[in-house]
């Protein structure tokens, strides 16, 4: 039959066809059969067909007319002959009804199985197939495939699959996988998973996996897997992982390890993780990490650390860090630790820093460094600290460092230490802190050490302070510097020492400056000095003091200087004392001071001292002033020397006394000076002695004065003089004086004179003597004059002789008087005249006698006169002569009067002749005697008392112009008898009738 004749049959016809039948068909016979008639062929007659037959069947009639339990009846053989169309013709069920005789699918077959029809295959048929069958399929039957039936498949199949099958499964199909089907899978299965598969995979398969599949992943499978599969991967699984592997790994999957995979993880695996790994690992895992996975950290790793992962370590595994590891840290790394990870670093971790890592350090975690691993770190590290990290150390930690590593900190580091971590340094830190890191300290950190602190500081590092830093320190500081330490201070350090801090220096530490120190003072330290400062200074810090300086102590000090302080003071030094300073030492201290230091007092010095000082000089010092010293001194402080003081000077000293001085000596000073000081005195010093302050001078002193010294004597001086010390001048003395001081003498001082002193006086002495002085002195002084004193006196002084004091003229002295002196003798003294006085003067003195003179002397002076004195009278004296001196006049004196002396008295005093004095006229004398005298002078009486011969010798002209009538008329006869012939001749006739004739 053709095909189109099988076509044409019944399904009944089918049906009836035997198995022989169905046997023998062609297969272009099988291949015409419809597919109602494929539906009405029996199970017994299509199991008969053979595998060409069954090859035959029209693919599309085959699939629509076998029905399920045809299909199921088929043999394996018969199953084994369907052909690729045959198979993706057929539906599900008939796919399912084949049963497991799929099992003889060649991979041909299989591989052309629809994806329906894979879907079709049961579980049981899929686990029928064999390995080499599975491998036949393709990746979209492959991925046909049920998970129901995936999950059916044994080991072996599953192990069958090739990495291209394994990499089409789907998800479903890869999760529908038990875990023991998973964990059979071989590493090049696991390998050929794609990302998304591996992501699909559940975690019970993720779990399942063994260290050998772990191991086949590739860096992509790995990194895609999510982090729930990761969190079910076995430990021993993540330790399996290669190098390459884990190198490989994902932030994410990193991130997703739990803490004991990360601890699984050995060394290797570890160092092989990058930066971005290590970053990716939580917190949480971090800390959880043992010591051998963060010891197998490497550099980079380690600065691939975040702060939350550096933080989230424990101390123990902080500390568990190799050096290398921590050098390694970034700045923000390990800025970002936290304290109790810092404090859990070990000295040996902590030597590892770096300078920069140090320096990101914050303070909290600076503070949190233990002590030991501060010790610990080198000087390099010290240096390199930054500010900030330096103000973060704590007190304990400062104190923890070595001397080498104080020594390393550099200015602006110690700078940085805070003032409470400066105060709390040891003397180990402070001593060995260098001259330039002491000279960087801040006033605050220098004020904020205590003064045992201060106290333990070198001499080097006190010497090392800058003069802004001296000037900062506390005064107790001050107070608290050694002697050593003070002495170590340079000039300019002592100089910018603020007034407080150089009274807070102890007494001790300025007693140990040395002289350079001293001398290099400012004079503001010098005022700042206290008195027990000064008081500490050595002789040799004293006398170090400049000028300057010792000018600017005050006051206050200088009144409390000591003895042994004062006289250590040099000549310079003393001169350079201000007046108030000087005037500030008490009497004991300005009496303490050598005699060579009063010396070299300047004269505004002296000029300026307190009396009170001035008084408290000693002998020896007042000896040692220079005249000019002595000058300088004013009126009030010469009157303040002692009396022994005085007594002291030297003649040189005395000498050079400037006026004003010695008018200033007191009383007592004065009677203090010795025979020799007074006799050293100049004129002018002596014309300036106060008149109480002479008047108070012992004979003896007075005695002393040269006659310069008593020539410059004043008027007021001389008269102060009391008469005993003018009684107990040597004659030489006053003879010294000069006329004008004679003159000034007061006339109880003139009265004192002794006769020697008198005696002793120069005419013009005398001649200086005013009446009252002249009549002052005692007779016997007068008397005691020489001849050459009386002759020299002035007419006023004569004339001022009191009467006493003419009387008790010497008849030498009467003698030696000149015209002018005699003439002066007023007429009261002249009386008083001795006749042996008045006897005792010249002819000329008798000549010089006035008329009141004359006329004054008494009768018996009158009488006491010499012939020779008589005769020496003037005509104008004799014709002056009181009719009373003419009667007194003796007839020896009358003897004497000459012819002209005759000629020039009166008629009144002609008349005053006694008779017996008249008639001793010689002839001369009576020649003498004009008319006028004649006639108007003599008496009748006395006419006729003449005698003969004194008639006789009358001149013609006597007897006619000068005899009157009546005087004619009382000649006795014998007188008239006596009349020469030429006398009577010559008389008028008027006289001639007068004669008495009888």
């Amino acid at each position: 039959m053709s095909g189109a004749q099988i076509s044409a049959l019944t399904t009944a016809q089918i049906q009836a066809l035997s198995t022989s039948d169905f046997k023998a068909m062609s297969t272009a016979q099988i291949s015409a059969l419809t597919s109602d008639q494929i539906g009405a062929i029996e199970t017994a007659d299509l199991v008969v067909l053979n595998a060409s037959q069954i090859a035959a069947f029209d693919t599309t009639a085959f699939s629509d007319g076998l029905i399920t339990y045809q299909a199921t009846a088929l043999t394996a053989a018969q199953t084994k002959a369907l052909t690729t169309a045959q198979l993706n013709a057929f539906g599900s069920d008939q796919i399912a009804a084949l049963g497991t005789d799929v099992s003889a699918f060649s991979a041909a077959q299989l591989k052309g199985l629809s994806t329906n029809n894979i879907v079709a295959l049961t579980s049981d048929q899929l686990a029928a197939f064999s390995g080499a069958q599975l491998a036949a399929l393709t990746t979209g039957q492959i991925q046909a495939i049920e998970t129901a039936d995936i999950a059916k498949l044994g080991t072996a199949q599953i192990g069958a699959l090739t990495a291209v099958q394994v990499k089409a499964l789907s998800s479903d199909q890869l999760n529908a996988l038990g875990t023991d089907q998973f964990a059979s899978l071989k590493a090049t299965q696991i390998a050929a998973l794609t990302t998304e598969q591996i992501t699909s995979l559940s975690t019970d398969n993720v779990k399942a996996l063994g260290a050998a599949q772990m191991k086949a992943l590739t860096t992509a499978q790995l990194n895609s897997l999510t982090s729930d599969q990761l969190a079910a991967l076995d430990t021993a699984d993540v330790a399996a992982l290669t190098a390459s592997q884990v190198k490989g790994l994902s932030t994410s999957n990193i991130a997703a390890l739990s803490s004991d995979q990360l601890n699984a993880m050995s060394a290797a695996q570890m160092a092989a993780l990058s930066s971005e790994q290590i970053q990716a690992i939580e917190t949480a895992d971090v800390a959880a990490l043992g010591s051998a996975q963060i010891g197998a950290l490497t550099a980079a790793q380690m600065k691939a650390l975040s702060s939350d992962q550096l933080n989230a370590l424990g101390t123990g595994q902080i500390a568990g860090l190799k050096a290398t590891q921590i050098a390694a840290l970034t700045t923000d790394q390990v800025a970002g630790l936290s304290t109790a990870n810092v404090q859990a670093l070990s000295g040996a971790q902590v030597k590892a820093l770096t300078v920069a890592q140090l320096n990101s350090l914050t303070s909290d975690q600076v503070a949190a460094l233990d002590t030991g691993d501060v010790a610990g770190m080198t000087a390099a590290q010290i240096k390199g600290l930054s500010s900030d990290n330096i103000v973060a150390l704590t007190s304990g930690q400062l104190n923890a460092m070595s001397a080498a590593q104080m020594t390393a900190l550099t200015s602006a580091q110690i700078q940085a230490i805070e003032t409470a971590d400066v105060a709390a340094l040891g003397t180990a830190q402070l001593q060995a802190l260098s001259a330039a890191q002491v000279k960087a300290l801040t006033t605050e950190q220098l004020n904020a050490l205590g003064t045992e602190q201060f106290a333990s500081l070198k001499a080097t590092q006190v010497a090392a302070l800058t003069t802004e830093q001296v000037v900062s320190l506390a005064t107790a500081n001050v107070q608290a510097l050694s002697a050593a330490q003070v002495k170590a201070l340079t000039s300019s350090q002592l100089n910018s020492l603020t007034s407080d801090q150089v009274a807070a220096l102890d007494t001790g530490d300025v007693a140990g400056m040395t002289a350079a120190q001293i001398k290099s003072l400012s004079s503001d330290n010098i005022i700042a000095l206290t008195s027990a400062q000064l008081n500490a200074m050595s002789a040799a810090q004293m006398t170090a003091l400049t000028s300057a300086q010792i000018q600017a102590i005050e006051t206050a000090d200088v009144a409390a200087l000591g003895t042994a302080q004062l006289q250590a003071l040099s000549a310079a030094q003393v001169k350079a004392l201000t007046t108030e300073q000087l005037n500030a030492l008490g009497t004991e201290q300005f009496a303490s001071l050598k005699a060579t230091q009063v010396a070299a007092l300047t004269t505004e010095q002296i000029a300026n001292l307190a009396t009170g000082n001035v008084q408290a000089l000693g002998a020896a010092q007042v000896k040692a002033l220079t005249v000019a010293q002595l000058n300088s001194l004013t009126s009030d402080q010469v009157a303040a020397l002692d009396t022994a003081d005085v007594a002291a000077l030297t003649a040189a000293q005395v000498k050079g006394l400037s006026s004003a001085n010695v008018q200033a000596l007191t009383t007592g000073q004065m009677k203090a000076l010795s025979y020799a000081q007074i006799a050293a005195l100049t004129s002018a010093q002596v014309g300036a002695i106060e008149t109480e302050d002479l008047a108070a001078l012992g004979t003896d002193q007075l005695g002393a004065l040269t006659a310069a010294q008593i020539k410059a004597l004043g008027t007021d001086q001389l008269n102060a003089l009391g008469t005993d010390q003018v009684a107990g001048l040597k004659a030489t003395q006053v003879a010294a004086l000069t006329s004008d001081q004679v003159a000034q003498l007061s006339t109880a001082n003139v009265e004192a004179l002794t006769t020697s002193q008198v005696k002793a006086m120069t005419v013009a002495q005398l001649n200086s003597l005013d009446s009252d002085q002249i009549a002052v002195l005692n007779t016997e002084d007068v008397a005691a004059l020489t001849a050459a004193q009386v002759k020299g006196l002035s007419t006023n002084n004569i004339q001022a002789l009191t009467t006493g004091q003419v009387k008790a003229l010497m008849y030498t002295q009467i003698a030696a008087l000149t015209s002018s002196q005699i003439k002066a003798f007023e007429t009261g003294d002249l009386v008083e005249f001795s006749t042996g006085q008045i006897g005792a003067m010249t002819a000329a003195q008798i000549g010089s006698l006035t008329t009141d003179q004359l006329n004054s002397l008494t009768t018996g002076q009158i009488q006491g006169l010499s012939a020779a004195q008589v005769a020496a009278l003037t005509t104008e004296q004799v014709g002056k002569l009181s009719t009373d001196n003419v009667q007194a006049l003796t007839t020896a004196q009358v003897k004497a009067l000459t012819a002209t002396q005759i000629r020039a008295l009166g008629t009144e005093q002609i008349g005053a002749l006694q008779t017996e004095d008249l008639v001793q006229f010689s002839a001369a004398q009576v020649q003498a005697l004009s008319t006028d005298q004649i006639q108007s002078g003599l008496s009748t009486d006395q006419i006729k008392e003449l005698t003969t011969s004194q008639i006789a010798a009358l001149t013609t002209a006597q007897i006619k112009d000068g005899l009157s009538t009546d005087q004619v008329a009382a000649l006795t006869s014998a007188q008239v008898q006596a009349l020469t012939p030429a006398q009577v001749a010559a008389m008028t006739t008027d006289q001639i009738q007068q004669l008495n004739l009888g």
